[in-house]
């Protein structure tokens, strides 16, 4: 019987460590690099940039690099456990808080609404669509006004569409790489910055 009980048991840790790994796959790939360009318009002013996001371990670890006029403007990672933003010209990683699943959005229906959002149709899947050579899953989110459109890659954030209050931004993969080596560098404080 005390057999039985322990082997009991021990199924139980084992189903309980699998569901634990499950949640912590945030996407569906163990790394990848996906470049992105940003355009926001303000008015008839447009604001045109660049973000690099890297991730491994299925999103635990992330970085977000933005780039403006092709120049580094900023920087955002998670290490696993804690988010942080660098600031090159006082060389200071700023501790954003713990994250242990990345930065960046899933890309899934049931991530991006309620079960009552959902049933009303306000959260729903639309079209597929293709971008960077990859077929790309579309949620559409709208809660008043213009839905705002997102696309998934793997479940990671490859498209957006929003407008509100006069300000439109699309953000478009123009490049994707499943199954990348990225550098760990990506997701470490480079070496003379302080930690703040």
């Amino acid at each position: 019987m005390k057999r039985i009980m322990v082997l009991s048991f021990s199924a139980m840790l084992f189903v309980a460590a699998a569901a634990a790994q499950a949640q912590v796959n945030k996407y569906d790939i163990k790394s990848g690099i996906a470049t992105l360009d940003i355009v926001t318009t303000v008015s008839s002013t447009k604001i045109k940039m660049t973000k690099i996001v890297y991730f491994d371990d299925y999103g635990r670890k992330e970085c977000q690099e933005t780039y403006s006029n092709g120049k580094l403007s900023g920087v955002f990672f998670c290490d696993g456990k804690n988010s942080f933003s660098l600031n090159f010209k006082k060389k200071k990683a700023e501790t954003q808080g713990p994250a242990t699943n990345g930065i960046g959005t899933r890309i899934e229906i049931n991530a991006m609404g309620t079960k009552e959002d959902i049933a009303s149709g306000r959260v729903k899947k639309g079209s597929p669509m293709t971008l960077a050579g990859q077929i790309c899953e579309v949620i559409q989110v709208g809660r008043g006004g213009t839905p705002t459109i997102y696309g998934g890659w793997h479940q990671v954030l490859v498209y957006m569409k929003s407008s509100s209050s006069g300000v439109n931004t699309e953000i478009k993969a123009v490049k994707l790489e499943a199954n990348a080596a990225v550098p760990k560098e990506k997701f470490e404080i480079p070496a003379g910055f302080a930690v703040q």
